[in-house]
């Protein structure tokens, strides 16, 4: 047989059941106090503030710049959470990285120092892969390797030493904002990367923004290839037959089709 519990009184119960709950309400109080305790000492601890930034990555650009990009950082610093919880001086005010949108900047880096009460921030900047002029008055931007965002106004550049994009649409063009989306894009640079490769190409490339498809003279033929395709075909197609036939003899080169190619000749 199971032993009978032990009877208590409604009132004995009562009574525990106010001591457990006073335990919890104490426990929460400490730990709560503790807690604020903490972070007050985060925040105001002479130790943990920091008293020299040092900005680096852009000694080749403007003063201008330099200043917008700091402003710009300083901005998103002051609104991530630990600027809030810690106070915007603390040493943990201070991410290990910060994601910044800009037409300048691909990445910043942020090294700590609480020895030294320091922080370097150090920032990446784009480098350009050429020019993009649009429309029939030929407006000119400088674009990017990595994901072609658009830095920057440019003049028209003369010779051949920068590669140009040239697309006869007036398209809407502003700096921070990308081109054409990915993969064509790294589709373009891939391209842009080979043709440049000829010692005799003027590296100008025109681009149809209604079709996708790029057109360039590469050893003397006229080259048109789709940027919604993946390039590898179309490249190592395009180098075998300039090593099998006379790239004097060939008029035209179409790679507009998957995995197909179609010759002019002279």
């Amino acid at each position: 047989n199971r032993a009978m519990e032990p009877y208590v009184p409604p009132a004995r119960r009562a009574r525990r059941a106010r001591g457990v709950r006073f335990k919890l309400y104490a426990a929460s109080a400490i730990a709560i106090a503790l807690a604020g305790g903490t972070l007050v000492l985060l925040r105001q601890a002479p130790f943990l503030r920091i008293e020299r930034v040092r900005f680096t990555g852009l000694e080749g650009q403007p003063q201008v710049v330099r200043e917008g990009f700091e402003r710009t950082f300083t901005q998103r610093r002051l609104q991530t959470p630990y600027a809030r919880w810690f106070g915007e001086a603390s040493y943990f005010a201070w991410p290990d990285e910060l994601a910044l949108a800009s037409p300048l900047v691909a990445g910043v880096s942020i090294k700590k120092d609480l020895i030294g009460r320091s922080v370097t921030v150090t920032a990446t900047a784009r480098e350009p892969l050429g020019v993009w002029c649009v429309g029939p008055q030929r407006a000119c931007w400088w674009f990017d390797a990595d994901d072609g965002m658009v830095l920057g106004e440019a003049a028209y550049p003369d010779g051949t030493l920068v590669p140009v994009v040239r697309e006869e649409s007036a398209a809407l063009v502003a700096a921070g904002t990308t081109l054409i989306p990915q993969p064509a894009f790294s589709h373009l640079a891939r391209i842009i990367g080979e043709w440049g490769k000829d010692p005799d190409a003027d590296r100008t490339i025109s681009f149809d923004r209604s079709s996708f498809e790029v057109e360039g003279v590469v050893r003397g033929a006229t080259v048109r290839m789709n940027l919604r395709l993946a390039p590898d075909f179309g490249l190592a197609a395009l180098a075998q037959l300039f090593t099998q036939e006379s790239p004097e003899s060939i008029a035209r080169v179409d790679l507009t089709i998957e995995r197909k190619m179609y010759v002019t000749w002279k």
